[in-house]
């Protein structure tokens, strides 16, 4: 723990670190305000550095970015200022707040660069302007420009600084969605391509600075869609369309190689899925696939890259391989190698391989790049590559090493030596013989008895303890269980003082063991915990029946157990169990190219090993001998068939250095060969008079054990790497009588066997051989060797060289015993050193060896080793020439750094006036040359003559061997800082009396004058002018007419002077006022017409008002149209624009309509008023009335109306009333239509009939009508005897009746009734009427139901002189 910020249990969960300075900042909570800005620096203080937010809510720092080396900025919220950005020098009073938004709104989106000492980033100020670039410092900020004009957003994003320029994404409406960058925080911003043209978006991102100046980036267009650009010096170039046409190609990890115009990332390759490539400048024959992980259309799994900034142009990165696993591996854009050698699982031991783990791209702290990996002898340890430093394999950092004996043979125990393990973390090794269980200490080989044992089948070290088998008192042989002190019986697993048979065991994942054992009748394979508990034992198999004998080979950490088990005789098949897997469900391994089974040998559990994540096995099946089989899930690959057909090919085998290496027999040559699992392929690398019988792989070579079958030395010990083959080590043992090995393995350092001999009976050997004899590494005072050193490469050449001499540190190897080094020189082609063989100490330097002009030199080295054996180094080294040239040449001006070529020999500069002298930094094009400037130091500053003159600064080169000499010659140009201008003129006479240090003049021109040319001359040559009222800078003698404001205002012009040197300026300012027109005072009209003609016949402009304009009712709107008698005159209607109508009052009602006229120049105002009279469409009656009282309760709105006159009555005189003046009205009865006021009489028909009178009235404006309807009915004459209405008792007639129809049949009534009564009444008074003939009182009998009577009604005039009779005919249902 490095603080305690939030001291007790609580935690301060610090996030997003920056070093500004000696201090770190990071967002913190230290338990009392929540999360804030808190630090720490290299004198131990730490802490709040202050509280933004106060009240315990906290601000929540984020996107920490470091400014320069006091400045640093951040992302907070306030309840204050929202969420806003912040710079600030780490203290409260040094931060400011960046409120774009002003309150307590959000402003920005998130999108950050640092840049020249201000933060660059994108907000929104909420008021309308969008989210556009802003930047920031200690003293506020400011937008540097609206890109996408007014609300719009040009949305920067993607923020990166290559060199010294800032690019961005950002929308314009011209361009579209394109890539942007600025030289400077202030702008101006430049559209660095327009990559989709016009306005459509190619939508760039992705940018990748491989050099100032040289930008990668991805960008999309309809033809080609998304690709990979390259923007280099202001030019945008398509580097290669991956995916052709309009397919888009997917870009991952885009990453420059640094010290290089080039990148690596992964992409999306037409039939190889998503791969690594690369790519050098922006040719498109440059851009390749580098490395295809995932062989075929399948994608490569996702890794993180890691560039790490050295000299070698080389990244490092983490990647998911299909044989390897997740490991480091390095490229430099052509080729990719892995990082570190794959560690090998050694023979007799259960160790766990190579993983190494990687959850985030790797961390970096300067060159060097970090890793944490598991490897099956150390454990998880911390790992490192340091590019800087040319390590370029992973070394371990964080363990501690152990010391080995030197002894070349020891005979550890004088009894029978039965089995062998090792612990692979405390590298402690057990052993038992007959009588005892021992712990051998691989330092000093010292024992440790631990317990007495008795019948042990086995050894394995397994999850921190040791397994074995042994006879238990009153328990019979069963498994046991040693730790560093005890042993003890994991189970009883044959009760009693039965024996359990247990052959073997293994570790089965974390907490469990596989056993082969017996517990009944029948060897089968089980599972118990790494506990004393004999109910943990779970049966997992029974293939084999009664014969089933299961050889555990082979335990993993996916807690897999492979095992083979004879299923009949002695054909042993391999069988894997994965968890979860119950009785009977082991998965029975086959090979998918034959579909047999997979066999193995009996007791061949040194045959099967382990590379990354594969299993590798020697074993059979029907269509071959023994060869080398992958195990994958339910099957076993066949991957070699070394010997064709079922001949045996493979005997041992093992994993080294990413291959698996076998001894075998080729058709008859025999000899050791390595599988490599990422070509696939199988390479012969040693031949052999004999077979080996064992191969152990050893941290740097693999011991091969032989039998060569001769009496003297049966057992050999070879010792072979890829780097130097195989050598003869020793026999096995130093007597005779060696009559078997077994148990072979190792440890970093030594290899360990057992031995049986007649003399001493099997015995603990081991040796500490190691690495055969060769370098570790030569570094070079030049730097030659050093980058390109491999310790099996013997000759090396160099070229170009310009040193005089080189010392040179030889590095022994390691494992290389007793190595010593000697040296010697002589000139290229000689058979060896002319000098002297001289003896260096490893890891000191040589003496100088002289490197003569123009000659190549050869050093050599002889490597020695204990054994007298010698490798032979030699360096060829050629030096060049002298050569007075340089390759660069830079001032601290930075004038001459772009154009300069070497064999250019003069430049001439413009530099600002400002600069005073020049520092000018040659660089040799050939080491070792020297200089002078203008005869001088070139440290030395040169003085530049005054401004507006020039100063030639001349660079002597001398070659580094003082044969060849070059001049240089620089001219540099001070530009003047005069900004006065000699004259200013112009065409009007405004300008009376100009001198270069007045600055302000005024005057006034005629009104006729709408315009002003000026004309300047420089003091000085060089200088451009610009006017305010011209657009751009104008050169000595350039003219800029300037158009002047309206009469009586007055025009500022403002003058800026830029000196030659562009820095120094002068403003002169010139007031111009234009006089008064008179013309503008008119306020009068020429003419004035409406939509409805109605005032432009009449309009006189004179006239002011018109009151008698007549529109129709249906006018809802009058417009009207003005026209100025002088031009530039406002006019208005209602007081609103005239283009808008005028809406009219009611129909029948006037309508008043101001238009007001203003002068040009606003002086004066008349205004013209129009009266519009809209005519009534009203066409209802006031009043309607007549001589005879027809027309009763008349109302406007009720248009039909009835009565009755006496017979007497022959005509009606009808009179009416408009409800609107202008009215007219036509009756049907009287001809012509009649106005307001007038009468109709109308003539009635005959007594007893109706007449209709209809009233058609017409509104004044004679579109609008409505009818009047007035029914007018005569009574009949007083003799005529009619009935006025007439009833019965069940009320049948009633609704029948009418006085005019006599006769009514078929009235039905109910089936009940038996009688019916009528009611008569007269239509005239004094009539008289009977019902059959007597009083209408009396019922009329009904016959029956179904059955009908007519009753007779004879109606008798009251003069008695006329009769009607009425018959009705009644019917019961």
């Amino acid at each position: 723990q490095l603080l305690d910020l939030c001291p007790g249990s609580c935690g301060s969960n610090p996030k997003e670190p920056i070093l500004v300075g000696s201090r770190a900042y990071f967002q913190c909570d230290t338990g009392t305000g929540g999360p804030e800005v808190c630090f720490f620096d290299h004198a131990g203080s730490y802490g709040r550095a202050f509280d933004l937010e106060p009240g315990g809510v906290g601000s929540t720092p984020t996107k920490f970015v470091t400014i320069d080396s006091t400045h640093f900025a951040f992302r907070a919220w306030t309840t204050t200022y929202g969420l806003e950005w912040y710079f600030s020098d780490g203290t409260l009073a040094g931060t400011v707040a960046f409120d774009v938004c002003s309150g307590a709104c959000n402003s920005t989106s998130g999108n950050f660069a640092a840049f020249e000492g201000y933060l660059m980033f994108d907000a929104d100020t909420g008021g309308g302007q969008g989210v556009e670039l802003y930047r920031g410092n200690s003293g506020g900020f400011s937008i540097v420009a609206d890109l996408n004009s007014g609300a719009a957003s040009s949305s920067p994003s993607e923020l990166r600084v290559c060199g010294t320029l800032l690019f961005f994404t950002a929308t314009t409406v011209a361009a579209g969605r394109e890539v942007f960058y600025t030289d400077l925080p202030a702008g101006p911003i430049t559209l660095a391509a327009d990559v989709a043209s016009g306005s459509v978006s190619s939508n760039p991102g992705s940018y990748t600075c491989a050099n100032p100046g040289f930008l990668y980036f991805i960008a999309t267009t309809a033809a080609a869609g998304t690709e990979l650009y390259a923007w280099v010096d202001g030019t945008t170039t398509l580097i290669k369309d991956i995916n052709p046409g309009a397919a888009s190609t997917s870009f991952f990890s885009i990453t420059a190689i640094p010290g290089q115009n080039a990148s690596i990332f992964q992409a999306t390759a037409p039939n190889v899925g998503r791969e690594l490539h690369s790519v050098f400048g922006t040719n498109a024959a440059n851009l390749t696939m580098i490395w295809n992980i995932a062989i075929g259309p399948a994608n490569a799994p996702t890794f993180f890259i890691q560039p790490v900034r050295g000299t070698s142009g080389l990244v490092y990165f983490g990647a998911e391989h299909k044989q390897f696993g997740w490991e480091i591996w390095a490229t430099d854009g052509n080729s990719v190698w892995l990082t570190n050698g794959i560690n090998c699982r050694n023979k007799g031991i259960l160790t766990y391989g190579v993983q190494t783990l990687l959850a985030s791209p790797l961390p970096t702290f300067g060159t060097k790049v970090f890793m944490v990996a598991d490897i099956w002898d150390e454990g998880k340890e911390i790992f490192y590559i340091d590019h800087g430093n040319n390590i370029t394999s992973p070394q371990m950092i964080q363990f501690a090493a152990s010391a080995f004996s030197t002894n070349s043979i020891t005979n550890a125990l004088d009894n029978q030596v039965q089995y062998i393990a090792q612990d692979p973390i405390s590298r402690t090794l057990a052993t038992f013989n007959s009588t005892n269980l021992h712990f051998i200490d691989p330092a000093t080989h010292a024992l440790n008895t631990i317990s007495t044992i008795t019948s042990a089948q086995f050894l394995v070290f397994c999850n921190g303890l040791f397994l074995t088998s042994s006879s238990f008192a009153g328990a019979g042989t069963e498994p046991g269980i040693a730790n560093a002190t005890t042993y003890f019986m994991l189970a009883d697993i044959n009760p009693g003082a039965g024996t359990s048979g247990t052959s073997n065991m293994a570790c089965f994942g974390a907490d469990k063991v596989a056993l082969s054992t017996t517990p009944s009748a029948e060897t089968e394979l089980y599972i118990a915990s790494a506990i004393p508990n004999p109910t943990d034992l779970i049966a997992v198999s029974d293939v084999g029946g009664v014969n089933g004998i299961p050889e555990i080979l082979f335990s993993d950490l996916t807690i897999t157990v492979y095992s083979q088990i004879t299923v009949t005789g002695s054909v042993r098949n391999i069988f894997v169990l994965y968890p979860g897997q119950t009785v009977g469900t082991m998965l029975n391994i086959s090979d998918p190219g034959t579909t047999s089974i997979v066999t193995g040998t009996p007791y061949s559990r040194t045959f099967i090993t382990k590379l990354n994540d594969k299993v590798y096995i020697r074993a059979t099946n029907a269509a071959s001998g023994y060869e080398l089989f992958k195990i994958d899930g339910p099957y076993a690959y066949r991957v070699t068939d070394y010997y064709p057909g079922t001949n045996h090919g493979v005997n041992d085998i093992c994993a080294f250095r990413g291959k698996v290496y076998f001894s075998g027999n080729n058709a008859g040559v025999l000899g050791i060969a390595a599988y490599n699992p990422v070509s696939n392929s199988v390479a012969v690398v040693q031949t052999h008079s004999i077979l080996p019988l064992y191969l152990v792989a050893g941290p740097g070579e693999i011991a091969l054990f032989y039998f060569s079958g001769t009496v003297a030395s049966n057992y050999r010990l070879y010792m072979y790497t890829p780097e130097a083959g195989s050598k003869d080590l020793m026999p096995l043992t130093t007597g005779s009588g060696l009559q078997s090995i077994r148990f072979p393995t190792a440890v970093p350092g030594r290899f360990y066997w057992q031995a049986f001999t007649t003399v001493m009976n099997w015995q603990l050997h081991s040796t500490n051989y190691s690495h055969p004899t060769y370098l570790a590494a030569v570094n070079d005072s030049l730097g030659l060797t050093t980058p390109v050193f491999q310790s099996w490469t013997l000759a090396y050449s160099f070229s170009d060289i310009t040193a005089s001499s080189i010392t040179f540190v030889p590095t022994c190897s390691d494992a290389t015993p007793g190595c010593t080094v000697t040296y010697g020189s002589s000139l290229c082609g000689a058979a060896g050193p002319t000098t002297v063989w001289t003896s260096v100490t490893a890891n000191t330097a040589t003496a100088p060896v002289a490197l003569p002009p123009t000659t190549c030199t050869t050093v050599y080295f002889n490597v020695s080793s204990r054994w007298g054996s010698s490798t032979y180094y030699n360096v060829n080294m050629t030096r060049l020439p002298g050569d007075s040239h340089l390759s660069a040449v830079t001032d601290n001006i930075g004038g001459i750094n772009t154009p300069f070529a070497m064999n250019v020999l003069s430049y001439s500069l413009n530099v600002l006036s400002s600069w005073s002298s020049v520092t000018i930094t040659p660089t040799c094009f050939q080491a070792g040359c020297t200089f002078t400037c203008q005869g001088g130091s070139c440290a030395s500053p040169v003085a530049l003559n005054a401004a507006g003159t020039s100063t030639t600064v001349t660079v002597h080169v001398v070659s580094y061997d003082g044969v060849n000499t070059t001049d240089y010659t620089v001219t540099y140009y001070r530009m003047s800082n005069d900004a006065k201008l000699a004259t200013l003129t112009d065409n009007a006479a405004v300008i009376s009396g100009f001198a270069p240090s007045t600055f302000s003049y005024a005057g006034t021109v005629p009104a006729a004058t709408s315009s002003v040319q000026f004309t300047f001359t420089c003091a000085h040559a060089g200088c451009v002018a610009h006017f305010s009222s011209c657009g751009g800078n104008l050169t000595s003698g350039g003219t800029c007419t300037t158009s002047l404001g309206a009469p009586d205002t007055y025009t500022l012009v403002t003058v800026d002077v830029y000196a030659e040197d562009i820095f120094v300026t002068q403003q002169y300012t010139v007031n111009v006022t234009r006089g008064h027109d008179f013309t503008q005072d008119d306020a009068k009209l020429s003419a004035l017409v409406d939509t409805v003609s109605g005032v432009g016949p009449v309009f006189v402009s004179t006239t002011t008002v018109y009151a008698s304009l007549t529109v129709s009712s249906g006018t809802s709107a009058v417009t009207l149209t003005p026209t100025c008698s002088v031009a530039g005159c406002t006019v208005t209607c209602q007081a609103a624009s005239c283009a808008t109508p005028v809406t009219m009052n009611a129909a029948g009602s006037n309508t008043v309509i101001v238009v007001h006229v203003t002068s040009p120049n606003t002086l004066y105002t008349k205004d013209y008023t129009l009266t519009y009279y809209r005519k009534s469409n009203d066409a209802t009656l006031a009043t309607l009335t007549d001589n005879a009282g027809v027309v009763v309760g008349y109302a406007p709105t009720t248009y039909t109306y009835a009565g009755t006159v006496a017979s007497t009555t022959t005509s009606v005189q009808f009179g009416f009333t408009c409800g609107h003046a202008g009215c007219l009205a036509h009756f049907s009865v009287c001809a012509g239509n009649l106005t307001s006021g007038s009468t109709c009489t109308v003539t009635l028909g005959a007594s007893g009939t109706a007449t209709v009178v209809t009233v058609d009235v017409y509104a004044e404006d004679m579109t609008s009508t409505q009818q009047y309807s007035v029914n007018v009915t005569r009574s009949y004459d007083l003799f005529s005897p009619e009935l006025a209405a007439l009833t019965d008792s069940f009320g049948e007639v009633n609704s029948l009746f009418t006085t005019y129809k006599y006769s009514y049949s078929n009235i039905l009534l109910p089936s009940t009734a038996t009688s019916v009564t009528v009611s008569p009444a007269c239509l005239i008074a004094g009539c008289t009427f009977t019902c059959l003939s007597t009083s209408c009182a009396t019922p009329m009998a009904i016959p029956g139901p179904g059955l009908s009577a007519t009753m007779l009604i004879d109606v008798t005039s009251p003069n008695s002189l006329n009769t009607t009779s009425y018959s009705v005919q009644y019917r019961a249902m």
